[in-house]
């Protein structure tokens, strides 16, 4: 009897599979299949040991100088880097297993390893990640508003008045 090629494959290739990573997907269930199938690649690997080594800098010489631009072509995977940058930041844990476990299978440069550890382990941090369309109120509100809102709303305060809040 001849393979069939769904055999050569370790995941069902049946399942259904997000055509879009979207930010307020943030169930387990999809968080575990993200973390799980993310497939770091020469090229990511190369972003992701920036973005840790320049986090890493900044913990240990403190700056204001801080920032993240990610751009892209779309459909290029900005969104679904950035979720993953998140995840590892914030070293969310899914299942019992943390975003850092995934990841030290996936990497096999121990400096970079190293840093991203170190990223992850150091101080406390709050991961704020958020699509701003969908946050966003009235037409023509002010960016600086509905990251106060979604500030607010994700220390537990009320949301949408900022004297209240």
């Amino acid at each position: 009897m001849e393979p069939k090629i769904q055999d050569l494959f370790i995941n069902d290739i049946t399942r259904e599979i997000n055509g879009v990573i979207k930010v307020d997907q943030e169930d387990d269930q999809n968080v575990f299949t993200e973390l799980d199938e993310y497939v770091v690649t020469k090229e990511s690997l190369k972003y992701i040991d920036t973005f840790f080594q320049r986090y890493a800098s900044a913990l240990d010489s403190p700056t204001d100088k801080t920032g993240v631009w990610i751009s892209g072509d779309f459909g290029s995977g900005k969104s679904h880097f950035l979720k993953i940058l998140s995840y590892l930041l914030e070293n969310r844990k899914v299942f019992g297993k943390s975003a850092l476990e995934f990841f030290q299978s996936k990497i096999s440069d121990s400096d970079i390893l190293t840093t991203i550890e170190k990223s992850v382990r150091t101080g406390t941090k709050d991961v704020i990640l958020f699509n701003i369309d969908s946050k966003s109120g009235e037409t023509g509100e002010r960016i600086v508003d509905i990251l106060m809102r979604v500030f607010n709303e994700k220390r537990g305060y009320f949301p949408d008045v900022f004297w209240i809040a």
